[in-house]
This record gives C-alpha cells, structure tokens and sequence, in this order.
C-alpha cells in the first residue's frame, strides 16, 4: 500500500470515530466539516490545515495528535533521517513565520511534531505551533499548544524557561493577569539569581520583565488601591526591559527587538502619567507625535514596528479615557481608536482588534453626549465578522462584544 493510501485509510478511520463519537452519519460529518460528503477524504490523504482543526475539536484531540495520527508511524525512519525530517519541517515553520503565514507554519509544526524523536524536539515544535496560533489571535489554542510543549520532559532548564515565557505572554493576551504575573515572576526570581546558563537566557529574562511590566501597567486598570505602588513596579520591569531589548537589537539588529523597545516606551509613558510625573496632555501629544510616523500604513513598515505603532495607539487612548475629562477625550479617543483598528486590519491582528473595540466602546460610554444620542454603531457584514471573531478568541470580551451588537441593533 502506498503512503497515500496509507494516510487515507488512518483519516477514514478517524472520521469513522467522529461519526461514532456524535452519532452522526456522514452526511452530517461533512456538513459539521465544511465538506461535500463525496469529498471528505482527498486522494493526497493529506487534509488541509482548517478540516484538521474542526476535526480535532470534533474529537477533543489535539491539533498536533490528529496530524500524527494521519502522518502514521515512522519507525522505518533511521535517526538521522528523522532529524533531517525535522529541521526541515522547523526551518519552513520559521520561514512562514516571517512571511506571516501563520496557518502554514501551524500545519508544519503539527508535522514536526509528528518525526520528533526526542522531548526537546518535540517541544520546539510545539513552540512553533503556539507562534502560529499566536500570530492567527487564537491564543486558548496558543496557551494548549505551550502545554503540550511543557509536558515534553525532561527538557533543557533554557528551553522551559522560554516555553514558560510564551506561556506567561499567553495568559497576558487573555487577560489572565494573575497567571502572567505569577508565571513571569518565578522565570524572573530564577534568572536573576544566577548567571545566564545559555545564551538564550538573557533574551527570555527580557521578555518575562517585557510581559510581567505590561500586566502589571493593565493591572492599574482594576486595582482600587495603591495603584501608585503598582506604576512604580510596573515602570521598573519596562525600563528593564526596554534596556535589555535596545541592546539586544543593537548587537542582532534585528526589527522585532527594536520594535519591543519601541513599545516599551509607549507603556513607560502611560505609567509615567499613572505616577504624575508626565501630564496627560503633554502624554497625548507625544503620541500623536509618534503616530504622524505611521500616516500611510502601504509604507514599507516591518510587520513588528507597525504592531508598535498599533500598541502606541491603545496606550494613548487609555491615557484619554482614564486621565482626560470626558468632553476632552472625545477627540484623541477617536482618533487613536480608529487608528488602532486600521493597524489591525492591515495585520490581521487580534489583540488589537479587541483594545480598538473595548476603548472605543468605552469612548461612547464615557462621552458628555452619551452613546444613546450619538447613535448607533453602523456595521457591515465585514465588521460583524471581525467583531464575533474578536468575541471568539477572548472570552473576557464577550460581555462588551454583546453590548456592541446590541448597540448596532442585531441583537435585543
């Protein structure tokens, strides 16, 4: 039996277990799948990349175990061969990455996943699966993916740290400020009582203080005291972290790290209003400063320096909502927010999307004229779309998503 076959058989038996798992027929299978029910297995018995992930929720399995399961055994692969198989499977993952094809680099990391023969491998790829879900803004995924790379063991202290960095940012983009925080501040408690063991320590010492900074600075957003203690702790992270990423991307010069730099300062200054030691105003204006370097989003910006361009948006618009008068805020807010959306248009960018609709939901609340006598949000299909997309991806949304379609009259 040739391999085709044999991955056509093994999808064919998963479906069949699908089937019995719900109790549908297969008719009803294809429906669920997206499929013509003629057309479920393809001849290649290779599944594309969303029949995949709507078959493993299906099952309640893993993305990364249905696709072994697909790709079948590989003990008649030498260890040498395996080892060839992965690094290429992990060297495309991180050519899709940078080309920002996420759902690809999800796929071939599910495959590398598959001819890893060691923990340390097979937590790699895991890793490349969490960028991929990260970079897609499906971040439960992301945080499932970062599991399944921890579970690997036992693994170099270097690579669970960085893996426990990933996790901690995870947490963050879920609002899961509690977990970001605790995870951030044991990576941070070990690597800075001891000297760096592996080159990549320092950089995963940067980003534990990059993520633990920025969610103790949305942490001020909830506290109801001594929020003046917390801006002092969240001002030390991010200079910390600016620090060392300014230097990492002198000595790599590489976008990303200079890009995090340049993010660190937009969260630097939102704390520095916090403590009083910049004024709003003053806040405002460097901002929209900033932003007259993004006027034209078809310029040749990195991927990385424009999603900076984005956060400078959402960290001016929180210093308009929470230290503006109301009527005075009006303008800034709307302008930073709808900014703030078309960064995230342009990148497909999630994270974005939810603090561009949360801050503009929050700019009609607070108005002097009301949402009620401003009007209703106008939405088309597209902005339904996204707008449910957003709701799916981050739960603690939900409650403002509903409110929107409300607003914009879907729902009652």
């Amino acid at each position: 039996m040739t391999e085709n076959a044999d991955r056509r058989k093994r999808l064919e038996r998963l479906l069949d277990i699908a089937c019995a798992a719900q109790g549908w027929s297969k008719r009803r299978l294809a429906k669920a799948l997206g499929r013509d029910p003629t057309k479920l297995v393809p001849e290649s018995g290779n599944p594309k990349l969303d029949f995949v992930v709507a078959l493993a929720d299906l099952l309640g399995t893993p993305v990364g175990d249905v696709v072994a399961f697909i790709v079948g055994p590989t003990e008649e692969m030498t260890t040498h061969q395996s080892r060839s198989g992965f690094d290429a499977l992990d060297a495309h993952a991180m050519e899709a990455h940078r080309r920002g094809a996420f759902q690809e680099m999800v796929d071939l990391a599910c495959r590398a996943q598959a001819v890893a023969k060691r923990p340390e491998q097979h937590a790699l790829a895991c890793n490349r699966e969490y960028g991929g879900w990260d970079g897609l803004g499906r971040y439960q995924n992301a945080l499932e993916a970062i599991h399944k790379g921890l579970e690997q063991g036992p693994l170099p202290r270097w690579q669970e740290l960085m893996l426990r960095s990933n996790l901690a940012n995870a947490h963050y983009s879920l609002w899961n400020l509690t977990e970001a925080r605790t995870i951030a501040n044991e990576i941070i408690a070990e690597l800075d009582s001891r000297e760096p063991e592996h080159p990549n320590d320092e950089l995963t010492l940067a980003y534990a203080l990059y993520v633990r900074g920025n969610t103790r600075r949305r942490m001020l957003q909830t506290v109801s005291n001594d929020g003046r203690a917390l801006a002092e702790l969240a001002r030390v992270d991010l200079e910390k972290a600016f620090a060392s990423y300014k230097e990492l991307a002198e000595t790599d010069v590489n976008e990303a790290f200079t890009a995090v730099a340049h993010t660190c300062k937009a969260a630097l200054l939102e704390v520095d209003v916090e403590l009083g030691t910049v004024s709003a105003a003053s806040a405002i204006d460097t901002v929209m400063a900033m932003l007259d370097m993004a006027v034209d989003l078809d310029e040749e910006y990195s991927g990385d320096l424009l999603e900076s361009f984005g956060w400078w948006c959402v960290i001016g618009a929180n210093i308009a909502l929470g230290h503006m008068d109301a009527e005075e805020a009006q303008q800034p807010l709307a302008v930073l927010t709808n900014k703030a959306h078309d960064i995230a248009m342009k990148l497909d960018n999630w994270a974005l999307r939810e603090r561009a609709f949360t801050l503009e939901h929050a700019r009609r609340r607070s108005g002097p004229t009301s949402e009620v006598s401003e009007g209703p949000w106008l939405m088309d299909s597209e902005d339904i779309g996204v707008l449910v997309g957003t709701m799916g991806r981050f739960p603690a949304f939900r409650p403002t998503g509903w409110r929107i379609l409300e607003s914009a009259g879907f729902v009652s």
